[in-house]
């Protein structure tokens, strides 16, 4: 039996997703960074995957001062996929908004991608990511990552990347309803498979923005699990040739097999490839991150962001 505590209310627009395992260092700070966005119509069903570190008794706290939080707790571990299914299914809103428990939001991440996926002209749109700033465990940002805007952008980069930052995707749960949920076969790369499968019925799209932190430091699993990760980015990838008839063409099956042999290497050696070789202007290293960060924040009235339609179409 899952335990879930928290009143229930009208359907909010956004249900905001976050999994949680063992990140209590950080679960104060991704609740703040929730609790601050400027789109306030949003719950937060949060998924603590038996965590034995204190989370579930934070969240609980934290759930009792703001009633837009529903904690769940499910009687033994799941899967990654598995938990995130589980918020899913108890997510009211229009959208699932997911965040990592080790990143953090800027205050305007859900009102921009709301202004877009609501925008005219936007109804086939699946998912909307955006840029991303990559901080460490401190929470002070090193870099920039940006990611392809347009639909065709977003499939040509299928092959070397994962095109859309999960902690940063903004999905309409009617592609859940239509297409399925995350799959456990997939678990460390579901979010690249769901891609895959609504890049078939929906357009893609990230918006050119600053909207989310995302953390890298050491207990994070892209540098533990580097291998893991790979294996099955390559099987997602593998299938979406075979079975959904994307096209990857040389330069995506180049991609594929230096990914292949990615697996074997250390893993900051491999982020360190990546980043300098396969994904020249995705990371930027030597960028002033602290203009950057002045950038994402929300500015004077009359100067705000460009607007969040203008991601092109292909």
């Amino acid at each position: 039996m899952d335990l879930a505590i928290g009143p229930m209310s009208a359907s909010p627009a956004i249900s905001v997703l976050m999994l949680s395992h063992n990140h209590v260092r950080f679960t104060d700070e991704v609740m703040q960074s929730v609790l601050a966005q400027r789109w306030s119509d949003w719950e937060m069903v949060v998924v603590d995957n038996q965590s034995a570190d204190g989370s579930w008794e934070l969240i609980q706290q934290c759930a009792r001062n703001e009633p837009r939080i529903n904690p769940i707790r499910p009687d033994q571990r799941l899967s990654i996929a598995g938990a995130l299914n589980l918020g899913v299914r108890h997510a009211r809103g229009r959208y699932i908004a997911p965040i990592d428990s080790d990143d953090t939001w800027l205050p305007q991440r859900l009102e921009r991608q709301m202004g877009f996926m609501e925008g005219a002209g936007n109804p086939d749109v699946g998912v909307c990511g955006s840029n991303c700033l990559l901080i460490n465990a401190e929470g002070h940002a090193f870099a920039t990552k940006d990611y392809p805007q347009s639909h065709a952008g977003c499939v040509r980069a299928f092959w070397y990347r994962n095109p859309i930052c999960h902690s940063a995707a903004l999905i309409r749960k009617e592609c859940f309803e239509r297409l399925g949920a995350y799959e456990e076969a997939f678990d460390l790369a579901q979010d690249l498979a769901l891609w895959f499968r609504l890049g078939q019925r929906y357009r893609l799209a990230n918006l050119p923005e600053y909207l989310t932190r995302v953390r890298i430091w050491g207990a994070n699993a892209t540098l533990r699990r580097h291998r893991e990760i790979i294996a099955v980015t390559l099987r997602a990838r593998r299938r979406a040739l075979s079975q959904y008839g994307y096209h990857a063409g040389l330069a995506g099956q180049v991609a594929m097999a230096a990914t292949w042999l990615m697996q074997w290497l250390p893993a900051r050696l491999v982020r360190q490839v990546f980043n300098h070789l396969f994904l020249p202007g995705c990371t930027f290293l030597w960028r002033d991150v602290e203009v950057v960060e002045r950038q994402a924040r929300p500015g004077p009235a009359g100067k705000s962001a460009p607007r969040a339609n203008t991601v092109p179409h292909s």
